[in-house]
């Protein structure tokens, strides 16, 4: 009898003393700083954005926290696992102005914060039982944008070849660009900034025949000016079909000077006269890279073509009366200053007889040109005859 009435004793005790702890520790309220890191929404409502003024996120808010021991050290594991604090951001807090520039205050925004990622549900600091006695700052400096879309054309501008611009399609020529309003009025009077250029990075564009139509999915590029953590497109691919065209350009010169080349110390001896129909050669046609070629067709005065005759030695000593010219030469003069840039061989096989006429009289890799008569004809004379 005696031994359980000492047992219930000592159990009223045990409880008391837990209950004692228990007060003693909810009246422990002391004070804690913290430091937290938290984050502006992405969106707020259907298109609006909001970005710190003046620094980057994520933003330090430094804190005073209230609460007794458990509390705090209860917070301190959930802030611990949690990293970033999303600011639960509602239209109404934010600033009502023209300029769409001004302050937002963080002790009621991080009250009602979730604590967890990404602003999902979760308890705040009033659940945890803490309060919050001071932020620093109070309150950060906001910009406010709208998100827009805007349709933008599609370009298909690919380097190294030569698109025909009749077979040129993309589908759709059009996409939606969704950009901070802010952008669309910086650019307002650029609209060639308003441009998609797609690419095909896997397709080697040089390779592909020319004159066949081609189609291929190419990836849109945003430029560079227009790129926001808020821009994106809400197609990132177009389908290209077009047709490479000849590399390749002709232009009819008509006629080219020739000029004789031999060793300089023989021509002391001998004096040679081109004969007057010998002089140029007649209905020259260049066939090769188009922007040489182009070059040649608008008149560029910095390039001269010429039929260059090479007579040896043993020719001037025979007084042959007839030679093929050897070479064709695109000479480039700046500054007086005389560079060979292209040397067109002549083609041996179209002097045989019976050879193809369509033969080009001359050629090297790159280029061809044809003439209606690549022989000229000259008299040998020794020098006082």
């Amino acid at each position: 009898m005696r031994l359980s009435r000492r047992l219930q004793n000592l159990g009223l005790i045990t409880l008391i003393t837990l209950l004692i702890w228990l007060y003693a520790e909810a009246q422990n309220v002391r004070q804690e700083s913290a430091e937290l890191l938290v984050r502006l929404p992405d969106v707020i409502g259907q298109a609006t954005v909001v970005d710190p003024t003046d620094r980057r996120e994520p933003i330090r808010v430094a804190v005073e926290l209230r609460g007794n021991s458990a509390r705090l050290s209860e917070l301190r594991a959930t802030l611990a696992g949690l990293g970033v604090i999303e600011l639960p951001l509602e239209a109404a807090h934010l600033p009502q102005n023209d300029a769409g520039i001004g302050p937002i205050d963080l002790r009621p925004l991080l009250q009602r914060a979730s604590l967890t990622p990404r602003g999902g549900s979760g308890p705040r600091l009033a659940d945890l039982g803490v309060s919050l006695d001071s932020v620093e700052p109070v309150s950060i400096n906001v910009r406010i944008d709208q998100l827009v879309e805007k349709n933008v054309d599609v370009v298909f501008r690919p380097e190294g070849v030569q698109i025909d611009s009749a077979s040129l399609k993309i589908d759709p020529p059009q996409v939606v660009l969704v950009l901070p309003q802010s952008l669309v009025e910086q650019y307002s009077s650029a609209q060639d900034v308003f441009k998609l250029e797609a690419t095909v990075p896997q397709v080697d564009l040089p390779k592909l025949p020319p004159g066949v139509k081609q189609t291929v999915n190419a990836q849109l590029a945003i430029p560079q000016v227009l790129q926001s953590e808020y821009t994106q497109l809400k197609t990132n691919t177009v389908d290209v079909t077009f047709t490479i065209a000849s590399q390749t350009e002709s232009h009819v010169l008509g006629v080219v000077p020739v000029w004789l080349l031999a060793p300089p110390s023989e021509l002391q001896r001998y004096q040679v006269t081109l004969a007057e129909d010998s002089r140029v050669l007649n209905d020259v046609t260049v066939t090769g890279p188009r922007q040489l070629v182009d070059q040649l067709r608008a008149g560029d005065t910095k390039l001269r073509v010429v039929g260059r005759i090479e007579l040896t030695a043993d020719d001037l000593d025979n007084a042959i009366t007839s030679a093929p010219v050897s070479h064709i030469e695109i000479q480039e003069v700046n500054n007086g200053q005389v560079v060979v840039r292209h040397t067109i061989p002549l083609n041996r096989d179209a002097l045989v007889a019976g050879a193809d006429p369509s033969l080009p009289a001359f050629v090297s890799p790159t280029i061809s040109v044809t003439t209606s008569n690549p022989i000229v004809k000259f008299r040998i004379q020794k020098t006082g005859e």
